[in-house]
């Protein structure tokens, strides 16, 4: 058998080693700036909370564009566009949580802004 076997889910080019506790507290050696699991730890706690509540606002913002579009006949565009970016927001604060991006989201970063 070959080596040339399906890459496991591990194997993106990023390392698994920024992680998994093993470098100091400062990041020393890490080379990419990646912060130790702890903190990591602690922000994905916030992040967690702040994915909850955004998903229940999401949920309002629903039953509101359902109101809107059945008294107007049409959607609010006001309201569909900052739904669009709360629901970009809540993509990122998730891809963070599950580690599929070390981007950390507002607060830290800039608030989504998808382009009309």
């Amino acid at each position: 058998m070959s080596d040339a076997g399906p890459a496991s889910p591990s194997d993106n080019g990023a390392s698994d080693t920024n992680y998994t506790g093993t470098h100091d507290d400062t990041g020393a050696g890490a080379g990419d700036g990646a912060m130790p699991l702890w903190q990591r730890g602690f922000y994905m706690l916030g992040y967690g909370i702040l994915a909850y509540f955004t998903f229940w606002v999401l949920i309002v913002m629903a039953i509101v564009q359902l109101i809107v579009v059945a008294i107007d006949g049409k959607p609010n565009t006001d309201l569909r566009r900052f739904a669009r970016n709360t629901v970009q927001y809540l993509w990122e604060l998730l891809a963070f949580l599950v580690f599929a991006s070390d981007e950390r989201p507002f607060p830290f970063g800039p608030f989504p802004n998808i382009p009309d």
